[in-house]
């Protein structure tokens, strides 16, 4: 009986782990899409045409196009970590 507890104990440590594992091995995103919309809105002016996320450095980011206020077609990168203007 103790052998079988601890064999049930022992797989449930590694599937803890092995879940563990995976969720830290996703990218996170501490903004979202909509705050990210709405740092290049009060940053850079403009509206907004499309966001999409992509890596760089192999850390999430977002991908904002806007039509700034001088009619110029631009792409601002945004940290999804931080929501920083890169």
């Amino acid at each position: 009986m103790k052998q079988a507890f601890k064999s049930m104990i022992n797989s449930c440590i590694k599937r803890l782990l092995i879940f563990t594992l995976l969720v830290i091995s996703f990218p996170s995103f501490a903004i979202d899409q909509e705050d990210a919309v709405n740092i290049v809105r009060e940053r850079m002016g403009g509206k907004v045409l499309d966001i999409r996320t992509d890596q760089e450095d192999n850390k999430p980011v977002y991908l904002v196009k806007v039509i700034t206020r001088d009619s110029r077609v631009i792409t601002v990168k945004v940290d999804s970590a931080t929501g920083d203007i890169l």
